[in-house]
């Protein structure tokens, strides 16, 4: 992920952002919750239940997080009569700032090993948002206040996102190779995948949730409101049909399916690379006319490559 390659200046010097900097107001929002969703571990599903589909991760199930977050901070700036008369800027995961550390300080919670951030009896399925502007903030955050100390959570001896994590990629405590995470993999790789990166998604077509299903922070998370912007059936839900997808053909019609949600990160023809590659892993073979008449004349060239190597693997 080379655009991530940012001079520590720019991650931790907010004046890059916004030259007038005084203060940052952190957010956290939940999107998921051990009251609105199932909380099985991946592990434990049988593959053969969701065969034809492909499995989203719970943050991209609803409305795009980019655009309701933004809506929403922009809509207290304007609660608080600053619209016109502060300099602000609005951020939720679009430029590499180090969002986790500054969540922490302000106390919305701690970082586990898994590298998520914890919030007790909410949970990891959190949204982080930011607002940085040239309003100064008076008085002491609770952090800094020696007298009161706050009650320190960890993670204790828990392992269990280590363990669970199907390619291994919490390579140590608070540790995580992306190039072996499977959300990296159908999201931000780009080009084809190997063979062994083709097997690490399993049936995961966009993202991955197995370290969080996992985590004992999410059992049980009763302060977890989640917006209604967040609903899947606002958005693709859970399971995606691979038929369907094998079936789009053009950039505009997946931009038009796909519209207001996370989905479009990864483009049409990254998103029919995860289905094929879904497809293979379920040992499901019954796209072959699909990608015989379609796909081999599709007019990416990742899109023809990922369509041979699947009618290669069925009819070698």
């Amino acid at each position: 992920m080379s655009y991530m390659d940012r001079g520590p200046g720019l991650l931790c010097d907010p004046t890059k952002l916004l030259f007038e900097y005084k203060s940052i107001v952190s957010f956290l929002i939940p999107y998921s919750s051990s009251e609105t969703s199932n909380l099985t571990p991946a592990s434990s599903f049988e593959e053969e239940d969701i065969n034809g589909f492909g499995r989203v991760a719970r943050y991209a199930q609803g409305e795009d997080y980019h655009t309701v977050l933004r809506e929403l901070l922009r809509k207290i700036v304007l609660a608080l009569g600053l619209e016109n008369t502060a300099r602000f800027r609005l951020f939720s995961d679009s430029v590499p700032i180090l969002e986790r550390a500054l969540a922490s300080e302000s106390e919305l919670g701690f970082i586990g090993k898994s590298s998520m951030l914890i919030r007790p009896k909410v949970g990891t399925y959190t949204f982080l948002a930011e607002l940085i502007w040239d309003v100064e903030i008076k008085g002491e955050s609770t952090f800094q206040n020696k007298q009161q100390p706050k009650k320190q959570h960890t993670c204790g001896s828990c392992i269990k996102c280590q363990s669970y994590c199907p390619t291994n990629a919490i390579v140590a405590d608070y540790v995580v190779d992306a190039r072996k995470c499977i959300s990296y993999l159908n999201i931000e790789k780009r080009g084809s995948f190997n063979e062994q990166e083709r097997k690490a998604l399993g049936s995961w077509i966009f993202g991955c949730d197995v370290c969080q299903e996992v985590c004992p922070f999410n059992k049980n998370t009763p302060e977890a409101v989640v917006f209604k912007n967040f609903n899947p059936t606002l958005g693709v839900g859970p399971l995606l049909s691979i038929e369907n997808i094998l079936n789009i053909k053009t950039d505009g019609e997946f931009k038009k399916k796909f519209a207001n949600t996370a989905l479009l990160r990864v483009k049409r023809e990254g998103l029919i690379r995860n289905a094929l590659a879904v497809s293979i892993n379920q040992n499901n073979h019954k796209y072959l006319k699909i990608v015989k008449e379609n796909l081999l004349t599709d007019s990416s060239l990742l899109v023809r490559t990922e369509a041979a190597n699947y009618i290669n693997y069925f009819t070698k």
